[in-house]
């Protein structure tokens, strides 16, 4: 373990990142879908949950990155979660409680891993990576009618108590770095990476695999997370560029035939995430450690963009292996040309 304590401190915010995802999914899809008596009405907590949750860390970063000590972010943010628990008797107040508190623990965690650990894809892989299990787990939950409130609501203060006791970032520890100096090329690197998380995200919620039912279903979130956690590895070793290309090609490969075979389909769907910390890591050294909550926000954000489009109704020929295909080849184009322009602008 390194002095400055990345790799515990990255291991306490991933443990509980798994719970928290846990914790909001499992009222939003239990509790708070029983309140409500129309599909219609659910829709729209739904998509206020997802609001709050991804779009204002954004504007949340931008604050973190101005106070500082982002590791009390993340405590407050467990301790919104439970609120929202216990408030489940009205489900908008619960919603945004949750929804906040979600966005807070995801940001002052992120912060946290990012300036321990610098602009490095590794760290930020790990702690994002438990999340997809922890909302899988939260469905099932939800889905067997596993929902005793006592649960999350103990899980969230603990959480918040080990957050405020353990998670503290020395100062010292600090990993530094200055930012690119503004240019069109910064701006332009900002917002292919920015579009690309945008599609990674829709493109995640277009794979319908036909096979992905009881285990193979578990398999699918396995491969999503483990993409991410090997994804920044891979990169900080390997190189951006050559994770990012080598990845992406084959995961685009994998994806025509991915719903005709599982493994196919579970190899595409662990390539296409391992960008996921890549990404973030590109807009990190972009902006600098003193905006890396920024960072953090606009990769969120970027999240619930994609994630929108879900609440229309879209075609079923866009749940396709060919979509998925070319929507990986896009990505590449996307990424590839945003990490050559953030290696310009350095």
């Amino acid at each position: 373990m390194r002095r400055n304590g990345l790799a515990a401190r990255t291991g306490l915010y991933a443990f509980f990142h798994f719970w928290v995802d846990f914790a909001c999914i499992l009222l939003v899809t239990g509790p708070l879908r029983e309140t409500v008596m129309f599909r219609g009405d659910w829709m729209v907590l739904v998509l206020v949950y997802n609001a709050f949750a991804f779009a204002f860390q954004l504007p949340f970063g931008v604050l973190a990155d101005r106070l500082g000590k982002s590791w009390r972010l993340a405590g407050i943010g467990a301790v919104l979660v439970a609120a929202g628990w216990c408030c489940r008797g009205v489900p908008l107040a619960a919603c945004i409680a949750a929804g906040i508190g979600n966005a807070l623990f995801h940001l002052g965690g992120g912060r946290e891993v990012l300036l321990l650990g610098g602009p490095k894809a590794a760290p930020s892989g790990v702690f994002v990576s438990t999340g997809a299990v922890g909302v899988f787990l939260g469905l099932w939950c939800a889905r067997t009618g596993k929902t005793a409130w006592p649960v999350p609501v103990l899980l969230m203060m603990v959480a918040a108590g080990l957050i405020f006791f353990l998670g503290r970032r020395p100062e010292s520890a600090e990993v530094l770095w200055k930012p690119a100096s503004p240019s069109a090329r910064k701006t332009g690197a900002v917002f292919l990476l920015a579009a690309t998380v945008a599609l990674r995200s829709w493109l995640g919620g277009q794979m319908a695999f036909p096979w992905k039912t009881g285990w193979l279903a578990l398999a699918v979130v396995l491969c999503v997370a483990g993409g991410k956690a090997i994804g920044g590895i891979l990169g900080d070793r390997l190189g951006w560029m050559n994770t990012a290309g080598m990845t992406l090609f084959l995961a685009a490969l994998c994806f025509f035939g991915s719903f005709a075979v599982p493994g196919v389909g579970l190899a595409g769907a662990l390539l296409f995430n391992t960008t996921m910390p890549i990404t973030l890591g590109a807009l990190a050294r972009l902006l600098g450690a003193e905006n890396c909550g920024l960072a953090f926000g606009i990769t969120t954000f970027s999240i619930f963009v994609g994630l929108s489009p879900d609440f229309l109704t879209l075609p079923d020929w866009m749940a396709s292996p060919l979509v998925l295909g070319l929507g990986a080849f896009l990505s590449l184009l996307l990424l590839l040309g945003g990490l050559t322009l953030e290696e310009k602008s350095r």
